[in-house]
């Protein structure tokens, strides 16, 4: 009897070691990690984003087009910090496809992620809103043909529209006599717009129309 007591007991205590182990273990793992999502997640300074830009270990192959001076380089470096495996598909993809003649029309990349074809003229600038999106980072490149696009401070513009979920964006106006950043497009430079960039794009140069070919990708935004 004492003997079978015993052994209950040494199942007990064993149960309750194992159970610890395993306990520990989680522990630890959840601790590692942690410590990989944080060190994933930090965000870079300045200099360091715009060395990273500057090194293009990002391009994957894409030597076409360099990115605007007016992107934001600590998102850029961050977001493909946190998403790598998009940003590389996106890259691939660009520096595998004909654009020349790829139709006009949506093409699948990386999960979401997704590019469009875009074939339309340029517009007088009251005919072209200014958006930000939430859900979507704007990748902008023109192919052919040569456009102006508008950057905003918040400051300048207030809310036209309310955010339109379904298809991920919201519109704004101009406050009076407020005046963007304009930029002029062309096919070494791509633009790269993030949710706090509200922009502007097929604008008129010097009120001429002109025929554009776009490519723009809309790369899932990472919080």
């Amino acid at each position: 009897m004492i003997f079978f007591e015993q052994r209950i007991e040494n199942k007990k205590q064993q149960k309750e070691y194992n159970t610890n182990r395993i306990m520990k273990r989680t522990f630890i793992f959840t601790l590692i990690a942690t410590f990989f999502i944080t060190v994933n997640a930090q965000t870079f300074s300045a200099p360091q984003a715009k060395a990273f830009v500057k090194k293009g270990t990002w391009r994957n192959g894409f030597t076409a087009a360099k990115p605007h001076k007016s992107t934001d380089w600590t998102e850029f470096a961050t977001q493909y910090q946190k998403n790598q495996a998009t940003w590389d598909s996106v890259f691939n993809w660009l520096a595998t496809t004909n654009l020349d003649s790829l139709p006009a029309g949506k093409y699948p990349i990386c999960g979401i992620t997704y590019a469009r074809i875009q074939e339309a003229n340029t517009r007088p600038d009251e005919q072209c809103r200014i958006e930000s999106h939430r859900k979507y980072i704007d990748f902008q490149w023109t192919v052919r043909g040569t456009e102006r696009l508008g950057k905003y401070d918040h400051e300048q513009v207030w809310p036209a529209t309310p955010y339109n979920a379904k298809q991920d964006f919201r519109r704004y106006e101009v406050k009076d006599c407020e005046k963007p950043k304009y930029f002029k497009s062309n096919s070494k430079t791509f633009f790269i717009f993030f949710p706090n960039d509200y922009h502007q794009a097929m604008l008129q140069i010097n009120g001429k129309k002109a025929a554009l070919r776009k490519v723009i990708v809309k790369i899932e935004y990472k919080k």
